[in-house]
């Protein structure tokens, strides 16, 4: 905005001398990097015996000196450096104390955004302590006679795999530092999760002897060996859990309407889509992430119909033809786009009847050309495409794109590939603002009077506290 002081964060990160982990060393003091609000100093740090905690990245946000155990730019009160040590799955112990404490910030939901311009402007003007809206969770675990002992670690190599596991004192057990309600933790294990015909463990669903969890949320059904999760790739709701035994649907702990069971998953494929999609005789329902609850999007559109999915997220009944796609709807303001839903849709093609014959498999991972009567077409995979189906208008184009596998991008620029005619039959819709509130309700216009205003006050109440020369 042209008024904000200097902000050291650029210099300590480009200049300032590495520790470890989180932690750099900058003009004779000891800097803190707290994701999402930049560096923070850590007075009480002693460079002479300031050391890491732990051995793995994930425990990089943690650090010891010979007076405290620090978390960040915090102090975990009660913790004795000198015997505190990483359990793994970011818990740590001193033998007596036991906390929590996860490598990825929060943000701290007492802060609303006005509140925090309001604070970032007195930061930018005055000599307020520079605010801090994210910080480290940390959750200090039950004192206990017998030590605590991390189980289920890691389950997978993923990008993460420090914090996604448990701990246990033999008697109680913990997900992320909250408790498992009735878990056993003899015979508690990662449920199977199955990705696009491989399997692996879940991560976010485990069970034991007789019960099932969501993280620590126990779920409403009795543990069986057939349960597994399905992984649907780029969805910010793609680990499902399904029960085979009545065609259950779980999602981030919630369960589907039992009324409505069997549920089916209408792809294992990610590709044009923003909400996963089941089908039961009810209709088709989905999770809306954003108002956390399970939402009925339709009419089932193959009940009753032999329909098999030829290629990934088309269907066909040997007479008539769907897919699925998806589309997002922006606002369009005079200096600025913002998103206000994302959809995903089942759409019928509108083209004569007839039978389906595969022409290429066009690697595979991007698309395939098909040919039905006399028209050919083209399904595209990769999800870079703005539409998941065209067709090709000139069989010539059809053949040359077989055997050369042209520029995809360039044959719609030239319009070799069209996108096809079709009849939208629903929609899975996910609304979104700006932000809740405040700024989701007023123009900017109106915003930026108040932070001009804001500013000028300021601005004007700091050249007050001068003293007069």
């Amino acid at each position: 905005m042209g008024f904000t002081k200097e902000d050291i964060d650029y210099e300590i990160s480009a200049n300032g001398k590495e520790l470890h982990g989180k932690f750099k060393f900058y003009q004779n003091n000891i800097y803190a990097s707290v994701t999402s609000n930049g560096y923070y100093l850590v007075p009480e740090a002693d460079l002479s015996s300031f050391r890491s905690i732990g051995d793995t990245y994930t425990d990089g946000h943690m650090a010891l000196d010979k007076n405290n155990v620090y978390v960040g730019d915090k102090i975990v009160t009660g913790m004795d450096p000198n015997t505190t040590k990483s359990l793994g799955n970011n818990y740590y112990t001193d033998g007596k104390t036991t906390i929590f404490s996860s490598y990825h910030t929060q943000k701290n939901s007492s802060t609303p955004l006005y509140k925090e311009i309001w604070l970032s402007i007195k930061y930018s003007i005055s000599d307020e302590k520079k605010p801090q809206t994210y910080s480290y969770k940390i959750i200090k675990l039950p004192s206990s006679k017998t030590p605590y002992y991390t189980l289920l670690n890691p389950p997978n190599s993923i990008i993460h795999p420090s914090i996604y596991g448990t701990i246990t004192n033999g008697k109680s057990t913990y997900f992320n530092g909250n408790i498992i309600p009735k878990a056993d933790p003899n015979t508690l294990h990662n449920i199977r999760e199955l990705d696009n015909g491989h399997q692996r463990l879940s991560i976010d669903y485990l069970a034991d002897k007789s019960n099932v969890y969501y993280h620590n949320t126990l779920l409403p059904l009795i543990a069986n060996d057939s349960l597994y999760s399905i992984d649907i790739s780029h969805q910010p709701t793609d680990h499902c859990l399904i029960n085979p035994i009545d065609n259950m649907v779980y999602v981030n702990g919630i369960s589907f309407n039992k009324n409505y069971a069997p549920y089916k998953l209408i792809s294992q494929h990610s590709s044009h889509i923003n909400q996963v999609l089941f089908l039961s005789n009810n209709g088709v329902y989905f999770y809306n992430l954003k108002e956390n609850k399970v939402q009925r999007a339709g009419d089932n559109p193959f009940l009753g119909r032999d329909v098999k999915e030829i290629a990934p997220l088309v269907f066909s009944d040997g007479k008539e033809t769907w897919f699925v796609s998806k589309k997002e709807n922006w606002s369009r303001g005079r200096t600025s786009r913002s998103l206000i839903s994302r959809s995903t849709t089942i759409n019928k093609l509108n083209t004569e009847p007839g039978k389906w014959e595969k022409q290429s498999n066009n690697a595979d991972k991007r698309g395939a050309i098909w040919k039905k009567g006399n028209d050919f077409y083209y399904f595209d995979y990769s999800d870079f495409r703005r539409h998941a189906f065209y067709k090709i208008p000139k069989s010539n184009t059809a053949k040359q794109f077989i055997q050369h596998s042209n520029e995809i991008r360039e044959l719609i620029k030239k319009k070799e590939l069209i996108a096809v005619t079709h009849t939208e039959l629903l929609e899975a819709k996910t609304k979104y603002n700006l932000e809740e509130g405040f700024v989701s309700k007023t123009p900017v216009k109106w915003i930026m009077l108040l932070v001009g205003l804001t500013v000028t006050i300021l601005i004007a109440w700091k050249g007050q506290k001068k003293p007069t020369p």
